[in-house]
């Protein structure tokens, strides 16, 4: 770090997040933030969303460098102040409802003209699918036949939804963030003061990332507050309910794939019943 950037400051340990290391130090008088990883990917990822859609109201971590450190990558940004909504005390993120959806109705209105393409986006702008149906399909064609013959049996009802729902995606392109509302948003007084981690930021239909609160919601306290929320108090983004199942079933899939591979048995088995609980009781 001082070969890089010169003398710095309190260098301590932050909260892990599932892919990096990440500092807090000071530099110059700033607030800034050291991540390691052995991937660049998620850092340009970072760099290009603040460059492109960081705001005031979309307060997006402006990265300074990224730079290679033996066998992993360096990204040194600036630092979001506040607590995460996942780190908030029971029931805390309730009160933050109304600032996560004004970040949601933001995210709608980002240009996404400078990409191509659906699903999820290279830090250049190239979707890695032709359609949001062909993202939505995707999840059909991947290999499943590792699972066990208990979990494989009660696949085909699943991807069978993904694969009935697909063909009426329609072909709107909004900004997607991917994994939004726990971890990855930090909030204080009141407000969003840092959106953050855009390695999963895709192009497609932006009710995704609220079906993404919906299908946490029994895993995560901040989930299920910012689910209370807008149930209560502002139930127009629920019109859609056929298409939030679908997604948040999307979404289960997906979980349901990573678990597996990892070997993660017990996450993968929730990821299953919840995602059979939305198909059967719906959000």
């Amino acid at each position: 770090m001082r070969s890089t950037v010169g003398e710095i400051e309190h260098l301590h340990c932050l909260s892990e997040g599932e892919e990096s290391r990440a500092f807090g130090f000071r530099w110059n008088g700033e607030d800034l933030v050291l991540r390691i990883n052995a991937s660049r990917l998620g850092f340009d990822m970072d760099r290009m969303a603040g460059e492109r859609f960081g705001a005031a109201d979309l307060p997006i971590p402006a990265v300074r460098l990224i730079a290679p450190v033996g066998q992993y990558y360096a990204c040194i940004s600036e630092r979001a102040l506040g607590t995460t909504l996942q780190d908030l005390a029971v029931g805390g993120a309730n009160e933050y409802g109304r600032a996560v959806c004004s970040v949601l109705d933001r995210l709608e209105r980002c240009d996404t003209g400078w990409s191509q393409g659906y699903g999820p986006i290279s830090p250049d702008g190239p979707g890695r699918h032709r359609s949001w149906s062909d993202f939505l399909l995707s999840m059909t064609t991947r290999d499943w036949t590792f699972l066990s013959p208990a979990r494989a049996a009660r696949m085909p009802q699943l991807l069978g939804r993904i694969e009935d729902r697909a063909k009426y995606a329609g072909g709107v392109r909004r900004l997607i963030h991917g994994d939004f509302g726990s971890n990855n948003m930090l909030v204080a007084d009141g407000r969003v003061t840092g959106l953050i981690d855009w390695s999963e930021a895709m192009v497609g239909d932006s009710l995704y990332d609220v079906a993404n609160i919906f299908f946490w919601r029994p895993w995560l306290d901040c989930m299920e507050q910012q689910c209370r929320y807008v149930i209560e108090n502002e139930p127009h983004r629920l019109d859609q309910r056929d298409r939030l199942v679908t997604y948040a079933i999307h979404i289960g899939l997906g979980t349901t794939h990573d678990a597996a591979t990892a070997g993660d048995g017990s996450l993968t088995d929730w990821a299953l019943d919840r995602c059979h609980a939305l198909l059967e009781d719906g959000l």
